[in-house]
C-alpha cells in the first residue's frame, strides 16, 4: 500500500520519527486541552498558570488522562485534523457548560449530569447567560490550534495506514489503564492527587478538571457496603428497639399536606448583616405560635430540586449516593419504598402536584414508582398567575385547594406539592419587584440588589401564600397536618465576597421549614432537620404507625440533626466535614431498603411470626 507522502521532505518521512510526531501530536492536543479546561476550571488564565506551578504532579496527572482519551480518538482516523477538531470542541463545550454551572449553582459539572441534559435544555432559555471574554479567548485559542493542526497534517505527518485500527486496541488499553490508575490512592499520591470528593468544589480546583472528573465518574455506581450482608442485620435486630407498626390509634386520621417550596431560604443566614425591609417571613407571624418552625438542612444548593424531593419522600440520605446522581433520572425505574407508598397503604389518597412539564426532573416517571395514584402538572392548571416565567405560588396553593375540595370523602388525603415561583435566576428581564434591601457585609451591584428585592418579593408571596394556605385549612373541620419547607439555598454571586468559614458554608445548606397543624400537636423543638428525616417527624406529629425504617431514623436524629454529602451536624450544633462511623453504618441500612435484599424487612416479618 502507497502512502501519501507529506511536503516537507524526506526528514519529515522518516520512519522513525512518525511515532514521535504523533506522540508530539498527542501530547500537544492534551496540553492545549488541559489549558482550555483548567482556564475555565480556575477561573482565568493566571490562576491556571497558578495552580500548573503549585501543583505540576496533579496537571501532568490531568494532561496523562486527555492524551489517553485523544489517542483513543486518534486511532480511528488516518490524519489528524477532524478528530483534533472533534476533540477540541468537546473539550470546549464541557468547559463551556462546567463554567457556567459553577456561574449559576455554584457547583462544577459532574459526570452524572449527563443524564440531566433534558433538565438543562429545560432551564436554559429561561437563563439570563452572559458570555464574558474568557469563553471567546477560549473560542479563538481552539481555533488556532485548529489551524495548527492543519499545517502539521499538511506538512508533517504521514498518514496513518489502513490497517490503523490495530492502534485502537493499545490506545484502549492505555487509556483504561490511565483512567483506572486513579482509583487507586497509592498511585493517586504518587500525583499529588487527594481524595477530597465531600467538598466538590474544591475537588475541581485542587484537582484538576479531569481527574476530579474520574474520581467522580469511579464513584458513579451505587456500591455495595462494606460488611453488607445478613449477619449485620441480625446484629441491628437484637440492639435496636421497635415499637410494634400496627393500626393508628386515632379514629381520624389527618388529611396530610407537604409544600416542598422552591428556593424558600433566607440569604441573611449567609450575611446577618444583610437588611430586608419588610421582613419577607412577617406573613407567617399570626401562626408562629402554633408552628414548630425549624431549618432544613439539604443536601443540594441552587437547583436540583428534585434531589431533595426523593430524600424527604424516600427517607435516603444522598450522601449515600455517588456525587451528581439526579436519583428521580437514575433510581426511579421501578416502585421504590416511600412516605406515599406507606400512607397509601394506611388508606391514604395520595397526589402530587407541580405547576411545569411531568417531564421534567422525569417526575411522570418517578411518581407512579413513588406511590402516587394522581400526579398534576401545569396541564392541569387552568389559566394560572405567572409571575416572571413561572407559575406564582397563590395558583399553586388554588390547585392544593381545589383538589383537597374533591378528594376522596371515605379516604384520608395526601397532597404533596412543589412550587416554583421563586425559581432562579433573579435577575430575569422585564422582572424588577420594589423590596427593601440593605446590603450587608458585601457592597451590591445593581445587578445583585436586584436580584435581592426580586428575591425578597417572591419569599414574601411565599410567605403569605403559605399564611392564606393556613387561613383556609384552620377553618376546616377535619384535621389538617401541614409540613412546608425550601428545597434549596439559591445561588449568590455577592456571597463568593464573603470570608470562608464552616458557619457559611453550612449555611448554604440551610433553608426554611415548619410544621402545623389545624389542632392542637405536641410539636417538639428542633432548630433543624436533615430533609431525609422530614417524613418520620410527620407521621409521629399525626400519630400514624411508623415503620421501622422510619423508627430507625429518628433513632439516628437522637444524636444527629442532619448530614449532608458535605458535613454532619451533631445535636449540639457542633459540625464534622467527614461521616462518623454512625452515620457509615447507617448507609447499610438505607442501602438494603433502596437497592439491597431487604434483609432487614425479612427479619422482623419473621420475627414477628
Amino acid at each position: 500500500m502507497k502512502f501519501d507522502q507529506p511536503s516537507g521532505g524526506s526528514f519529515f518521512s522518516n520512519h522513525i520519527l512518525q511515532p514521535m510526531l504523533r506522540l508530539m501530536e498527542t501530547l500537544g492536543a492534551a496540553c492545549a486541552a488541559l489549558l482550555v479546561l483548567e482556564r475555565f476550571n480556575q477561573d482565568g488564565f493566571l490562576p491556571m498558570l497558578q495552580w500548573m506551578t503549585a501543583y505540576p504532579r496533579i496537571a501532568a496527572a490531568n494532561v496523562l488522562i486527555l492524551a489517553s482519551l485523544y489517542g483513543l480518538l486518534r486511532a480511528g482516523f488516518r490524519k489528524p485534523l477532524l478528530p483534533a477538531s472533534i476533540f477540541g470542541l468537546l473539550v470546549f463545550a464541557v468547559g463551556s457548560v462546567h463554567d457556567l454551572k459553577i456561574l449559576l449553582k455554584g457547583e462544577p459539572l459532574l459526570p452524572m449530569d449527563i443524564h440531566n441534559y433534558k433538565e438543562a435544555a429545560m432551564i436554559a432559555p429561561n437563563m439570563n447567560i452572559r458570555l464574558d471574554r474568557g469563553f471567546w479567548i477560549n473560542l479563538l485559542f481552539l481555533a488556532a490550534c485548529v489551524v495548527l493542526i492543519y499545517g502539521w497534517e499538511r506538512f508533517v505527518l504521514k498518514p496513518l495506514p489502513a490497517r490503523r485500527r490495530v492502534y485502537a486496541i493499545p490506545a484502549a488499553v492505555l487509556a483504561l489503564i490511565g483512567l483506572i490508575s486513579l482509583g487507586n490512592g497509592t498511585i493517586r499520591s504518587h500525583f499529588d492527587v487527594l481524595d477530597i470528593r465531600y467538598d466538590q468544589s474544591r475537588n475541581y480546583q485542587y484537582n484538576g478538571f479531569m481527574v476530579a472528573s474520574v474520581m467522580n465518574l469511579s464513584g458513579a455506581r451505587v456500591k455495595t457496603p462494606a460488611n453488607y450482608g445478613l449477619e449485620y442485620f441480625k446484629q441491628v435486630l437484637q440492639r435496636t428497639e421497635f415499637n410494634a407498626v400496627g393500626e393508628s390509634a386515632q379514629t381520624v386520621k389527618p388529611n396530610i399536606i407537604v409544600l416542598q417550596m422552591e428556593a424558600y431560604s433566607d440569604p441573611r443566614l449567609l450575611d446577618a448583616s444583610l437588611a430586608y425591609k419588610p421582613d419577607p417571613f412577617d406573613p407567617l407571624e399570626p401562626y408562629r405560635d402554633a408552628m414548630h418552625s425549624f431549618h432544613a438542612l439539604a443536601s443540594v444548593l441552587g437547583g436540583s430540586t428534585a434531589t431533595t424531593e426523593f430524600e424527604v419522600l424516600t427517607g435516603f440520605n444522598m450522601a449515600h449516593a455517588p456525587q451528581g446522581i439526579m436519583p428521580f433520572v437514575q433510581y426511579m425505574n421501578q416502585d421504590r419504598p416511600s412516605l406515599v407508598w406507606d400512607l397509601r397503604n394506611m388508606g391514604y389518597q395520595t397526589v402530587g402536584i407541580h405547576p411545569n412539564t411531568g417531564a421534567f426532573y422525569s417526575r411522570d416517571e418517578a411518581y407512579p414508582h413513588l406511590g402516587f395514584e394522581q400526579f398534576m402538572t401545569l396541564e392541569d392548571f387552568k389559566d394560572p398567575q405567572y409571575v416572571g416565567y413561572y407559575v406564582a405560588d397563590q395558583s399553586t396553593m388554588d390547585k392544593v385547594i381545589e383538589v383537597y375540595e374533591n378528594r376522596t370523602e371515605d379516604r384520608p388525603f395526601f397532597c404533596f406539592a412543589v412550587t416554583i415561583q421563586n425559581h432562579g435566576p433573579y435577575n430575569l428581564e422585564g422582572l424588577d419587584r420594589e423590596y427593601g434591601v440593605q446590603e450587608g457585609a458585601v457592597a451590591l451591584s445593581d445587578t445583585q440588589n436586584r436580584e435581592l428585592r426580586n428575591f425578597g418579593a417572591n419569599l414574601q408571596d411565599s410567605s403569605q401564600m403559605l399564611a392564606d394556605l393556613m387561613t383556609y385549612f384552620s377553618r376546616q373541620d377535619e384535621p389538617v397536618l401541614l409540613l412546608a419547607y425550601g428545597d434549596h439555598q439559591a445561588t449568590w454571586s455577592w456571597s463568593q465576597a464573603l470570608p470562608a468559614s464552616q458557619d457559611l458554608q453550612v449555611a448554604k445548606y440551610l433553608t426554611e421549614g415548619f410544621y402545623w397543624a389545624n389542632y392542637p400537636v405536641d410539636f417538639e423543638d428542633r432548630p433543624v432537620i436533615g430533609a431525609n428525616y422530614l417524613a418520620p417527624y410527620l407521621l409521629k406529629y399525626a400519630e400514624l404507625p411508623l415503620p421501622e425504617y422510619d423508627q430507625i431514623l429518628l433513632q439516628q436524629a437522637d444524636t444527629v440533626l442532619g448530614y449532608n454529602p458535605f458535613f454532619v451536624m451533631k445535636n449540639d450544633l457542633t459540625i464534622a466535614l467527614q461521616p462518623d462511623d454512625a452515620v457509615k453504618t447507617f448507609s447499610l441500612v438505607q442501602y438494603d431498603r433502596m437497592f439491597g435484599k431487604n434483609y432487614l424487612e425479612t427479619l422482623l416479618q419473621n420475627h414477628g411470626q
